[in-house]
């Protein structure tokens, strides 16, 4: 029985410190950012604190009743619990209501006394005090794993990797209660515990921090391949990609289209520069909603856009950039109380058996063609392809 109690002894040492090591990376990283990432920060610091002094609370058995342990154990570890699933709320910018937090604490508060009587009254009753405790937070991590399973981001690693380390740790609840029905031996049943307590601790704090970590690399890399302003691509990662995107549709009609924005420093003369902002960001929407999933569209420079567009018939391509012509035309602004509309000229070039980043000079010498002609217009690279729309094309 020796070894056992050392062993548990270092398994409460073992957890205090990665308890430790969780509080310490979560307050630097809830310093450096703000919003509802920085309030599931909060909640995982704390979810560490309570988790940390559950573990402490089992030390205290030497020196204090074991009925305070008792109870101080089980309210800490299910207070634990639901701050990490508030925690998860916060990260996917779910409502964290009062009625959610008064339920909360109503679930610790009864489940606190129900184990705290059953231990006064039936002392010996220790299976089905295990059987209600495994139950019981197995409730919690039911709620959190639903929110990881229904609102995460599927590209994001960081929250997949947190999905399965919950899975892992909720099935790991049952291995005490599996252990202690195979034998009754304390010793069996104490293994369990540590066993699970040691995959909670290292699970969660590996999970949580590749959720920040991960996160944080994710930030970064849209940041250096997407435009600030627009949030469409930037030149660098179109440049980069066009080739991979046009192998996609390697039977279709595949072209590169310039646009740019007709009379763009009028706009920002007149009306300053947060109207030419919102002339940007506005025709960045209206491209995005025009163009197909795997098709790209970058700001490349200013008030010049690019697009790499494919189709099945060339009646179809000029349909779908006559139909984005005319509804940036369509589009109003309100600058100082006076009404504004404006136009674009797209320059377009088919990219057929030629390199696609080649074919975004021609697409550009075709943007120039259309400013001349009057602006406001679509114009090909080639006289020979005036393309006719088709009547009654696809939509997007």
């Amino acid at each position: 029985m020796l070894d056992v109690e050392i062993i548990k002894v270092a398994t409460i040492v073992n957890n205090v410190t990665c308890s430790i090591i969780g509080c310490l990376f979560l307050y630097i990283v809830s310093r450096d950012i703000v919003g509802n990432k920085k309030h599931t920060a909060i909640c995982f610091l704390i979810f560490f604190l309570l988790y940390g002094a559950a573990f402490a609370t089992l030390a205290m058995r030497q020196w204090v009743s074991l009925g305070y342990s008792v109870v101080l154990n089980n309210f800490l570890y299910h207070a634990a619990g639901y701050m990490f699933y508030i925690g998860v709320r916060y990260w996917f910018s779910l409502p964290v209501s009062r009625r959610l937090v008064f339920f909360a604490s109503l679930h610790v508060v009864m489940f606190t006394c129900v184990q705290t009587l059953m231990w006064q009254w039936q002392p010996d009753a220790l299976y089905e005090r295990v059987v209600i405790n495994v139950v019981s937070y197995s409730a919690i991590n039911a709620q959190t794993l639903y929110v990881l399973n229904k609102y995460r981001n599927k590209q994001n690693m960081g929250e997949s990797i947190l999905l399965v380390c919950m899975i892992i740790v909720t099935a790991s609840l049952y291995l005490p209660l599996i252990m202690l029905s195979f034998n009754y031996d304390p010793v069996y049943f104490v293994s369990g515990i540590i066993i699970n307590q040691n995959m909670m601790s290292f699970l969660l704090l590996g999970s949580m921090l590749s959720l920040f970590l991960l996160s944080e690399i994710e930030w970064h890399y849209r940041r250096s391949i997407c435009d600030e302003l627009s949030k469409l691509y930037n030149r660098r990662y179109f440049n980069e990609n066009i080739d991979t995107q046009v192998k996609q549709n390697p039977k279709g009609i595949n072209a590169i289209a310039m646009l740019d924005i007709d009379h763009f420093k009028v706009i920002n003369d007149t009306f300053g520069h947060d109207a030419g902002d919102r002339v940007i960001v506005t025709i960045a929407n209206l491209m995005r909603a025009h163009i197909h999933p795997n098709e790209l569209a970058a700001r490349y420079g200013g008030e010049e856009f690019v697009m790499s567009l494919n189709a099945k018939t060339q009646g179809e391509l000029a349909s779908r950039l006559e139909r984005l012509n005319k509804a940036i035309a369509e589009t109003e602004f309100v600058f100082d109380k006076v009404r504004v509309n404006v136009t674009v000229s797209i320059g377009v070039a088919m990219v057929e058996k030629k390199q696609p980043i080649l074919v975004v000079r021609e697409a550009d010498k075709a943007l120039y063609a259309a400013k001349k002609s009057g602006r406001a217009c679509v114009r090909y690279q080639s006289e020979h392809l005036k393309m006719q729309p088709e009547r009654q094309a696809a939509p997007f």
